[in-house]
C-alpha cells in the first residue's frame, strides 16, 4: 500500500548545529521537525534567490546546465546537457 497523498520519502543528514536549530524551532512552533524540514524545502526550492545560490555553488561540478524561469507565479527549471549547450555555439 502506498501513501494516499502520493508523497515520497527522502532521507537527510544534518550537522549537530543544524539539527539543534531545527529541533528548537520546531518545538517552539509546536510542529514536528520533519514538518519544519518539509516547509524549508518547499520554500527553498520555490525561491529563485535560494536556487540561484545553490546552482551557482555547484555549477562547475554539475553535469547539466540548470536555468530558472517564472511562469504563472511558479518557479520552473530547464535542465540541459552541457554538451548540447556547448555544441550550439
Amino acid at each position: 500500500m502506498g501513501r494516499e497523498d502520493n508523497r515520497k520519502r527522502l532521507s537527510s543528514s544534518y550537522q549537530d548545529e543544524e539539527l539543534e536549530k531545527m529541533n528548537r524551532i520546531s518545538a517552539a512552533l509546536g510542529i514536528a521537525p520533519t514538518t519544519l524540514q518539509t516547509e524549508l524545502v518547499r520554500h527553498g526550492i520555490n525561491n529563485p534567490i535560494v536556487m540561484d545560490q545553490i546552482i551557482s555553488k555547484y555549477r562547475a561540478k554539475a553535469r547539466f546546465h540548470i536555468f530558472t524561469s517564472y511562469h504563472n507565479d511558479t518557479l520552473n527549471f530547464s535542465i540541459v546537457d552541457k554538451v548540447k549547450v556547448k555544441g550550439k555555439k
